[in-house]
Parts: C-alpha cells; sequence; structure tokens
C-alpha cells in the first residue's frame, strides 16, 4: 500500500470515528480513549498493520471537523514522534493484542 492510500484510509477512519482538535486538546474527557481505541479498531479491520513504519511519521493536522493526518517530511527518523508512538503502544495494548488482529483481549 502507498503512502497516498496509506493516508486515505487513516483519514477516512478519523472522520468516521469523529476525531477532532478539542479531542486532543482535552484527554480528559470520557470518551477520549473510547474513541482512540474504536479509531485504532477500525483501522486494523480495515488491514492497516500496526508493524507498518508509517505510524512513527504521522503528523496531526487540525483540518475543520476532524483531524487529518499527514506523514512528516524527511527521513523517516526525523518524522519519529516518542509521544504518538507510547500512545499507539497503549492503544494496542488496550485492544489486547499486538497483532494485525481487532478481537479484543482473547477470554479462554
Amino acid at each position: 500500500m502507498d503512502d497516498v492510500h496509506f493516508l486515505r484510509k487513516l483519514n477516512e477512519h478519523a472522520v468516521r470515528e469523529r476525531l477532532n482538535k478539542k479531542l486532543i486538546e482535552r484527554p480528559d474527557d470520557d470518551s477520549y480513549v473510547d474513541r482512540w481505541v474504536s479509531f485504532m479498531a477500525s483501522c486494523l479491520r480495515d488491514g492497516l498493520a500496526l508493524s507498518d513504519e508509517r505510524w512513527s511519521r504521522l503528523v496531526v493536522r487540525d483540518s475543520g471537523p476532524a483531524i487529518r493526518f499527514e506523514l512528516a517530511a524527511g527521513s523517516p527518523e526525523e518524522g519519529r514522534d516518542a509521544d504518538f508512538r507510547l500512545g499507539l503502544q497503549l492503544l494496542v495494548g488496550l485492544l489486547g493484542t499486538d497483532k494485525n488482529d481487532c478481537r479484543g483481549p482473547q477470554h479462554g
């Protein structure tokens, strides 16, 4: 999947899950984690692998009713955002998996 397709899918899910600047600025809102988890789960169901290196190069832009993701310019190392990466790892933990699977915690 090329960069354009990757970004288009992410941005479609951001609109669908109503991720907006207000949500990012107010992480104490009760729906904050739920909406991010829902966003990540929908991305995984759509075939966006968590192992894709582009996750670490994402930049969030305010774009009206929904945020817009872009890829950082320059090398992958320049675009790395430790806080975003940590947040992504926490969301994966909430989903109960570190694979391209969104079934949630496995009970057995």
